[in-house]
């Protein structure tokens, strides 16, 4: 859907707006930023999911795991 948003704008955009009456342009101008608004909404989440996990994974890795240790095998 996101290559479908893009490709609807540069279909907007590359018809040369300003060719069109100012009522034709406010329209598209209208819908062009809810979609850009939209498109920035979600790569502003995917951003902050990716900090998120990474986070997460890098606590879980910093953290010592007594199960990966080597066994005791001093027998005491």
């Amino acid at each position: 859907m996101q290559d479908l948003n893009i490709s609807l704008l540069y279909a907007a955009l590359s018809q040369g707006i300003h060719a069109q009456s100012d009522e034709e342009c406010l329209e598209l101008a209208v819908h062009i930023r809810v979609i850009l608004y939209e498109l920035a909404e979600r790569l502003n989440a995917a951003l902050q999911e990716h900090n998120e996990l990474d986070a997460a994974v890098k606590r879980l890795a910093s953290r010592k795991n007594p199960s990966t240790s080597a066994p005791d095998t001093s027998g005491k």
